[in-house]
């Protein structure tokens, strides 16, 4: 029963601690300049200190979920903190870090979306400043803001976005990644003025908000006030399971003793007994971690089924709630344990993954591990380090799913992310911090790096690019001080748009065509 009530009403009590300490002992934080004065300083940093360790990331001391991690719930908790919180916001499973737990300084408006792992940073060295994101805006996964920032109506921040202190993100405007400090820009949007025409108009509600907050899917919908039921429910259920295994391991200890040797348990000396419970433990164990597995998987078959290429709409498709559902009834640490092994790849093909053979998969882990392995293709020979191979995008709150392939002898190196839609070619390299975006064909023997990705080389023999503008090979030679992950990216003419080049900036083109509203955005996990 401890364990039942740590696991649920635990996280509770600690986010409502953690409320009334901000609010009654470290009080409000304003925007301004670092304090000067020695009292005064020393006092700010220290309120930031407590709030880093009160709060050392998004998901709120767990309470997340236990109320619902994409619901209303978890605005209140934004609010209560001192943010301006408008409406039908749909936040990521992983929460929204906001470094020193400077909530104050944040405003966001209606109809956001996020995505998972992103990071707001309203203080840096010169001082505190506000962050403002409009109705409408997106800010996808692993993006960092920095402090005075303004996303304006409809304005995308794209994965692995950098938005530099004091920074303007047009109304409709994308970017995605960083080169030279900065998120490259795809789209230049609309005028940032908030009296423009553009900005002012109505934002209409995103697909999230329309299916879970104002009644319009077109199926019957969960409604989000009954989300703590659901997630409280689950919570005790995998609980209770998960320590199954002691007291079975006591009981038929106890029974072993008894049949087989013939003395009670109380009657063996203690090493004797410690040393049989647990040698008991970990065969119990280990056939409790195979079944718990084996829940996994059968909740992936009976609440999603196959996944097919698409778009899923929350308003139109109940494919994201059963998603959701099926990934909170799921015991999804115990794959963590068959990492870069064989077991592995057979769980991922139990899931319905395409994988060839001597591939190896998440050596080192991942964060997340694909999560639709049914649309994942993987050719003999591949090796997936700490990379997210993520098949779908939730652009602007439109959810769609698409195909990965990833062939003969590929490489994924640590935090890599190949999109829905990618290619991946045979022998090619995906360097460390490396974004594949939808619809990017990266050729055999290629190698990239960058987020956006741009060509570094064609092979290892550092053969220059012959399709790229710098084609003279001595940029390689040792002798040259100028790095080869300077070459530019190649246009890639199917997408429509231009990237900016490190010595090029301002240009942009504006037509967008193609994958239409797929441009690097976020997962939604």
């Amino acid at each position: 029963m401890a364990r039942l009530l740590h696991e649920t009403i635990g996280p509770l009590l600690q986010i409502t601690a953690v409320i009334l300490v901000k609010r009654l002992y470290v009080g409000r934080f304003k925007p301004g300049a670092n304090p000067t004065g020695f009292f005064a300083r020393e006092w700010e940093y220290t309120r930031r200190f407590l709030m880093t360790r009160l709060l050392p990331d998004g998901k709120f001391c767990g309470a997340g979920e236990i109320l619902g991690k994409h619901y209303k719930y978890t605005t209140f908790i934004w609010r209560a903190l001192g943010a301006k919180v408008g409406e039908r916001i749909f936040w990521p499973g992983s929460g929204v870090h906001v470094a020193d737990g400077m909530y104050d300084l944040i405003e966001i408006g209606d109809d956001v979306v996020f995505g998972s792992r992103s990071r707001l940073y309203p203080s840096d060295a010169l001082g505190a400043l506000p962050i403002h994101i409009a109705r409408g805006a997106n800010v996808a996964d692993r993006c960092i803001i920095y402090g005075g920032v303004t996303l304006h109506p409809e304005a995308l921040l794209g994965s692995g976005g950098v938005a530099p202190r004091r920074t303007t993100l047009n109304a409709g405007s994308i970017h995605v990644g960083s080169r030279d400090g900065r998120a490259v820009m795809l789209n230049p949007g609309k005028s940032s003025h908030l009296d423009d025409e553009v900005s002012l108009r109505v934002v209409e509600a995103k697909p999230f908000g329309r299916a879970t907050y104002l009644g319009l899917a077109t199926y019957a919908v969960i409604p989000w006030q009954v989300m703590p039921i659901i997630g409280i429910s689950a919570k005790v259920l995998k609980t209770a399971f998960n320590i199954l295994p002691i007291y079975f391991s006591w009981y038929v200890t106890a029974f072993f003793t008894a049949s087989v040797m013939d003395v009670e348990w109380k009657d063996i000396p203690a090493w004797q007994y410690f040393s049989l419970l647990y040698v008991l433990f970990l065969a119990i164990k280990a056939v409790h971690t195979t079944l718990s597995i084996g829940l996994g998987l059968m909740n992936k078959w009976l609440l999603i089924g196959k996944r097919q290429t698409g778009m899923y709409a929350w308003d139109k498709s109940s494919y994201c709630f059963r998603w959701k559902l099926a990934d909170q009834l799921s015991w999804n640490d115990y794959p963590k344990l068959l990492r870069g092994s064989a077991h592995l790849c057979a769980y991922y093909r139990f899931k319905g993954c395409q994988i060839g053979n001597n591939v190896c998969l998440y050596p080192t882990g991942a964060d997340p591990p694909m999560p639709e392995p049914d649309l994942v293709s993987i050719g003999d020979g591949a090796c997936v380090n700490f990379a997210h191979v993520i098949a779908h995008t939730n652009t602007l709150g439109t959810f769609s799913l698409n195909t990965v392939i990833i062939r003969e002898r590929a490489t994924l190196c640590s935090e890599s992310r190949i999109m829905g839609g990618s290619v991946i070619g045979p022998d090619a390299i995906l360097l460390d911090h490396t974004l594949a975006m939808v619809g990017d064909d990266v050729a055999a023997k290629a190698i990239w790096q960058g987020w956006p990705a741009r060509h570094v080389m064609e092979d290892p023999g550092l053969k220059a690019i012959s399709n790229t503008p710098t084609t003279d090979s001595s940029m390689f030679n040792k002798q040259n001080t100028k790095s080869f992950f300077s070459t530019p990216r190649k246009p890639r003419g199917k997408r429509g748009y231009f990237p900016l080049s490190s010595d090029s900036p301002g240009k942009t083109g504006t037509k967008l065509t193609g994958l239409k509203g797929s441009y690097g955005t976020g997962d939604a996990l």
